[in-house]
Parts: structure tokens; C-alpha cells; sequence
């Protein structure tokens, strides 16, 4: 039996709904159990709950941030209404200007502010991306609306989600972005022009436990080094 409520259904589509339907499906369907009707059912039923009541239309990654809680709490043991409550709550503390806010303004100005920090911390990489136009709407797009969840395991992600509560701070995805990049700087610095996307596309990942805590240890220093005003 379930061991506890389902979410709560809702009568009418929310905006771009049949982006939401053609999401549900390409969520982890390497992984079994998101293959499953109970886990898509709660997964449709979630992100259109959300939608909805906060007056929302559906943006492409709200999938990616509820599969990590219904990954916790996978139906149809678990019915599906606190996995919900924990995605809303950790949108709101961490991706509402993304996913809240209707246009894109606030995730241009989330590009800027990282290209600022990237500078602060990383000129010479800074200004090698920057000439060769592989800004970060090109790389970390996936990175900040998905707090790292479209580009990690589901273990990783809840190790370096375990991290951003620990510190309880919007911009620590944009210190983490800042050290994967950092992590890979010599082989960014000495391609050619052409071949940054490539080596981007092999390298700005994190694989393991132990880049996970590697790279979260540097951006827990990198963050204590920058000014508050930043943040």
C-alpha cells in the first residue's frame, strides 16, 4: 500500500502542456523505473499541479529537478504528493527565477553574472571563451535551470543537491559551473578555437563521487572567496 497521499489532480491543462507530455517519456528512460505508468502518471500529474497553481507555463527542466525526489520516492510505494512538495520547494529556493518568471530575462541575467565570476576567478579562461563566442548559454544553459540534474546521475545529483542545502545559497550553482570549468582549463586553454565545444562536450562533466566532492570542495572555497556583494 501507499504510504502516503497522491498528488493532487487538477482539471485543466497548464501552459505548454504538450511539451510537459513530450518530456515525461525522454525522463531517465535509461533508468527502469521512470519507464514505468506510476512513475510518468506522478510525473505528469506533479509538473501540471505545479504549473497550475503557481500560474506557470511548463519550461523544459522542471522534469529533470522533480526525477531526483521521485527517484527517492518512487511510486507507486510512495504516492507521490511529498516528492511534489519537495520539487516546489526546492524551486522556489533555488530555480524561481528560472521556471517562475515568464520571459528569459532572468536567465540572460543569470549568463551574465556567471561570465562576471567566470572573469573574476578565471580571466585568461574567461577571455579565451569569450573570443572564441562559446558563451554560457552554449555550455550551462542545463547547469543553472536544472541545478546539475540534467547532466548527473541521479546519485550525484542528490550528493552535490546534499552540498547546495548545506550552503543554502541560489548562486552556489554558478561557483559549481565555475569550478567544472576551472577543472578542465589547460585543455580548454590549448585547443584551437573550433575544438572548444567538443572538448566541452568530454570534459565538463563530473563522473564519480570523488569529482563530485572534488569540485564542490572548490567551490565552497571559491565562493568564500568572493565578494558578498556578488552573491
Amino acid at each position: 500500500p501507499k504510504d502516503e497521499e497522491a498528488v493532487e489532480g487538477v482539471d485543466r491543462a497548464c501552459k505548454e502542456e504538450h511539451v510537459l507530455h513530450a518530456d515525461v517519456p525522454r525522463t531517465r528512460a535509461y533508468v527502469e523505473a521512470f519507464r514505468s505508468s506510476d512513475v510518468q502518471s506522478v510525473l505528469v500529474e506533479s509538473l501540471r499541479l505545479f504549473c497550475v497553481t503557481h500560474a506557470v507555463a511548463y519550461k523544459q527542466g522542471m522534469n529533470e529537478v522533480m526525477a531526483p525526489f521521485l527517484w527517492l520516492l518512487p511510486p507507486p510505494t510512495h504516492g507521490g504528493a511529498l516528492a511534489h512538495k519537495l520539487m516546489e520547494a526546492f524551486i522556489f529556493r533555488y530555480l524561481e527565477r528560472h521556471f517562475c518568471v515568464e520571459d528569459s530575462a532572468a536567465t540572460r541575467t543569470a549568463f551574465a553574472l556567471f561570465s562576471l565570476l567566470l572573469r573574476y576567478h578565471e580571466p585568461q579562461l574567461a577571455a579565451k571563451l569569450r573570443n572564441s563566442e562559446f558563451d554560457p548559454d552554449l555550455y550551462a544553459t542545463a547547469w543553472f535551470l536544472t541545478a546539475f540534474s540534467r547532466n548527473l546521475e541521479l546519485p550525484l545529483v542528490l550528493r552535490l543537491w546534499d552540498a547546495t542545502l548545506a550552503v543554502d545559497d541560489a548562486s552556489f550553482t554558478f561557483f559549481v559551473g565555475l569550478r567544472v570549468l576551472a577543472r578542465n582549463r589547460s585543455e580548454l586553454l590549448l585547443c584551437a578555437d573550433d575544438s572548444i565545444p567538443e572538448v566541452a562536450t568530454k570534459r565538463l562533466a563530473m563522473r564519480t563521487e570523488e569529482e563530485v566532492d572534488e569540485v564542490v570542495a572548490d567551490a565552497l572555497e571559491a565562493y568564500r572567496a568572493t565578494p558578498e556583494s556578488f552573491r
